[in-house]
């Protein structure tokens, strides 16, 4: 697994909470979202109950399944997810990494 700085402070009780919740925001974003996991599962090294540990990695495996248009379905997952922890998206020009960290912070 990998974390960098930013992960070190959040507890894991709140990481597994917010990796529940990120998964259940792809499956509610993508229509094929338990497919997509399962996919990225088995031709990658990320598990699903381990995306919120590197979403960078999850987005690039993302990318390589759908290329452009996978930033579209990225911003889909990212405002489900905001939306169920009841917080507002405010820039627009962060990276799915650094909105899955913010997420992160927001977990109470």
């Amino acid at each position: 697994m990998l974390m960098n700085e930013n992960w070190r402070s959040v507890k894991e009780e709140k990481m597994h909470r917010l990796n529940r919740l990120l998964l259940k925001a792809i499956h509610e974003s993508l229509d094929f979202g338990e497919v997509i996991i399962r996919f990225i599962e088995l031709n990658s090294s990320i598990r699903k109950d381990e995306i919120v540990y590197n979403p960078g990695a999850f987005a690039r495996e993302m990318e390589k399944i759908f290329g452009v248009s996978s930033a579209i379905m990225l911003e889909a997952i990212v405002k489900r997810l905001y939306t169920n922890l009841g917080i507002k998206i405010e820039n627009k020009k962060r990276s799915f990494q650094e909105y899955i960290i913010e997420a992160a912070k927001s977990i109470v």
